[in-house]
């Protein structure tokens, strides 16, 4: 989970717009970048799923890697 300190939000009073914009240079630090997710068979749907479209909403590219061909199952 990223903090607030991470996206340049600190203690000092800014409008949601000033907060919107800090969010979004973030986030933007993920386009066209590709990201590997590791999984296995027994993995926690969440803990895949959350993640993965977090990423990707962020501008990731988001493979899913797993150690044999197929689907994996949670």
């Amino acid at each position: 989970m990223l903090k607030p300190s991470e996206f340049g939000i600190t203690g000092k009073k800014r409008s949601i717009t000033e907060h919107q914009t800090l969010v979004n240079r973030k986030l933007n630090a993920l386009s066209n970048k590709k990201v590997a997710i590791l999984a296995t068979h027994g993995f926690e749907a969440s803990e895949l799923h959350s993640p993965k479209a977090a990423l990707e909403e962020a501008g990731a590219q988001v493979h899913v890697i797993a150690p044999q061909e197929g689907t994996i199952r949670s």
